[in-house]
């Protein structure tokens, strides 16, 4: 059993003013497919995660074939689970198996996790509107929205993961990152846990004009919105909300021992400004004459427009350049030294040298949280025509449309750069 609370109001004040708002508690159930953490570990099933040696990190994947004595990655990976199988039934240990198995390395598997206390994530929302009428068409609507999440699910596959030392160059690891120089269980390579320490924090703040459609003539809707919206994890936490590119989301605590930083900071869905407006309009052309009124009468036009800020994304570097292993998708972001924040080619590709710290000068996480830089900004409109005809004899009537899709897009710009078409 779940305690959900909730409750609201409205109160109407005078002359077309109404005042409403609540407050509740909402939970989520978690998804079952947190069992299928524990079906891919041993004894039953193992999952490998096969790392090249040192000195030797190109490790060939065409079945078959081998380079400086190493086998390709996936006879590597099914010679290791055919003699992890076969003898941890008998006692077998890490040094045990991997000498049975030798020249071949082993691959040590992979082990997941969920916390022994997990809890449904739960979500406290309140709002409060007021709402005013202008006349007997119009209205005006203000609504602000908050809510705090927690409990919030948070994969961490980084509970095995160390610095290995250069061995020419000298030790490449994190030295703020307070990582371990060793493996802390040797006889795994990624170890992975799901908690219930994520949480969110959302403020938005909507302003609505409506007006009433008139004897046919005109009547239409402006939206604008303004929010703020922050987490730890997008999404729940367990699915990415984008799947385009890497740094659009991610599902993986970053730093192993810390989540706030850099974790927390803008949703993936942070699209911080954004309006929308719809109107209708019909031109006022009438005539007695039958056969005019036909041609100039029953003309209208409506039209969408919609607009929206940049989308959040961040800027990382894979964690093998500073060393780091047994990290599934071990990312680092990178140290923001200044600049702009705000990236309007939709590829990315507008930051310089500069903006970035050396990678050989990092040495933390990054500076900056994740989702800190923007995207260029989403605008779109919609036109329609139409034309209605009255068929006098029957009492009944029909309508052409015509649409327009982008209408102030150029074909040009949709060639060049379709993600803004």
């Amino acid at each position: 059993m779940l305690f959900s609370p909730r409750g609201g109001f409205a109160y109407s004040v005078n002359n077309g003013l109404v005042i409403r708002g609540g407050v509740g508690l909402f939970t989520d159930l978690y998804p079952g497919f947190l069992a299928d953490r524990f079906i891919t570990n041993l004894p039953n099933v193992s999952s490998f995660t096969v790392a090249g040696s040192t000195g030797n990190d190109n490790i060939p994947i065409a079945p078959g074939t081998s380079l400086n004595g190493v086998v390709d990655g996936f006879s590597q990976a099914g010679a290791s689970n055919t003699a992890l199988h076969n003898l941890f039934a008998s006692g077998g240990t890490y040094n045990s198996i991997k000498a049975a198995l030798a020249p071949i390395p082993f691959a040590r598997p992979n082990f997941n996790s969920v916390d022994t206390n997990v809890r449904n994530p739960k979500y406290l929302e309140w709002n409060l509107m007021v709402e005013k009428s202008i006349g007997s068409r119009n209205s005006l609507a203000l609504n602000y929205v908050g809510n705090h999440g927690y409990d919030l699910f948070t994969p961490n596959q980084g509970l095995n993961t160390f610095c290995v030392a250069d061995p020419v160059n000298g030790p490449i690891c994190l030295p703020g990152a307070s990582l371990p120089t060793v493996r802390p269980d040797n006889r795994f390579s990624n170890v992975g846990e799901i908690s219930n320490s994520g949480y969110s924090n959302y403020d938005g703040l909507t302003a609505t004009f409506t007006r009433r459609l008139t004897h046919g003539a005109a009547g239409g809707r402006l939206t604008t919105l303004t929010l703020t919206s922050l987490d730890t994890l997008s999404n729940g936490g367990l699915l990415p909300y984008s799947t385009q590119t890497g740094g659009d989301s991610f599902r993986t605590q970053f730093d192993p021992y810390s989540l706030r930083h850099p974790n927390y900071g803008n949703s993936d869905y942070d699209f911080r400004h954004s309006l929308s407006a719809t109107y209708f309009y019909e031109l006022p052309f009438k005539s007695q004459n039958h056969f005019m009124n036909a041609a100039i009468g029953g003309w209208g036009f409506s039209q969408t427009i919609f607009y929206r800020s940049g989308e959040p994304f961040s800027v990382y570097i894979s964690g093998s350049a500073y060393g780091l292993t047994s990290g599934t998708n071990a990312r680092i972001l990178v140290d923001y030294l200044g600049g702009p924040s705000t990236c309007t080619d939709p590829r990315h590709q507008c930051f310089t040298t500069t903006t970035f710290a050396a990678t050989s000068t990092q040495t933390n996480f990054g500076n900056v949280s994740r989702n800190f830089f923007r995207g260029p900004h989403y605008a779109n409109t919609d036109f329609s025509i139409f034309k209605s005809f009255q068929i006098r004899e029957s009492g009944m009537g029909f309508t052409l449309v015509a649409d327009a899709f982008n209408v102030f897009k150029p074909p040009e710009l949709c060639k060049s750069d379709p993600q803004r078409c």
